[in-house]
């Protein structure tokens, strides 16, 4: 049994190529598969591909983006990251928006950061400043997550960051799900094997796991091979100047 698939989909239509695909009637609140268990299963699926990719470290960056947040020179130097955050990917520090050096930041532990708060704002050295990341650290946490930069940046200093969002969730009837090297199929089929399984329709239900596994297999391959502009290269690690050696007495905590 085959569907088309259309790229990208809306909430409704994924909805009923899966249950087209588990060979079920319309889902309604009546029926034993509700609408609410498609979407469900339809979300969990989209989760499982989202975070396989991710942990395979290739083509992640296609999901990328990007933040940003202007100081003010307050304390305590927290400051709230987007609300769909969920990994931090790189960080950038420029004192002005028109003006100074463009660097990238490190991460400091609550050990190092006695000394950095107490560092005057005025007087602090590019090479020393440094972020850390405060809340939310799981896809189920309800609280924002917030980046300290310290010490203290003067009012106008910008702070560029880049970002793994959660997993897109599908609500509403005309919510899409942007297609790509078989993303919403993958959603579909996974939505599909579950409704088989629960009833108890193993034949099928082993034949949509194999296709799931092709369908993953595939996307992680299309991700590998998403840039091709240039070959694989020792990446430049050149640091600030001074760092590491005014950095808790030049041991290195980097």
């Amino acid at each position: 049994m085959s569907a088309s698939y259309d790229r990208p989909r809306s909430l409704l239509n994924l909805i009923a190529d899966a249950l087209f695909l588990a060979d079920l009637p319309t889902a309604t609140t009546t029926t034993a598969i509700t609408k609410l268990n498609v979407v469900d299963r339809l979300n969990e699926g989209a989760a499982e591909l989202y975070n396989a990719i991710l942990q395979s470290g290739d083509g992640a960056e296609i999901f990328i983006k990007r933040g940003s947040i202007t100081c003010n020179a307050r304390d305590p130097s927290l400051y709230d990251l987007d609300a769909s955050f969920l990994k931090l990917k790189y960080v950038e520090y420029k004192s002005s928006a028109t003006s100074g050096t463009t660097i990238r930041l490190r991460k400091f532990g609550l050990e190092d950061r006695a000394m950095l708060v107490t560092t005057s704002a005025r007087n602090y050295d590019n090479a020393l400043i440094a972020y850390r990341l405060e809340g939310k650290t799981t896809l189920d946490d309800t609280t924002g997550t917030q980046i300290e930069i310290l010490p203290i940046p003067p009012s106008g200093a910008i702070v560029a960051y880049w970002y793994m969002p959660v997993p897109p969730r599908l609500a509403n009837d005309g919510d899409m799900l942007p297609g790509f090297s078989g993303f919403e199929t993958y959603c579909i089929t996974y939505a599909a094997r579950s409704f088989t399984l629960k009833q108890e329709n193993y034949e099928a239900t082993d034949r949509l796991g194999a296709e799931l596994e092709r369908i993953k297999g595939n996307i992680l391959q299309a991700m590998k091979n998403r840039d091709e502009s240039e070959p694989p290269r020792t990446r430049m690690v050149r640091e600030q100047p001074g760092r590491f050696n005014r950095w808790s007495g030049g041991r290195g905590r980097f």
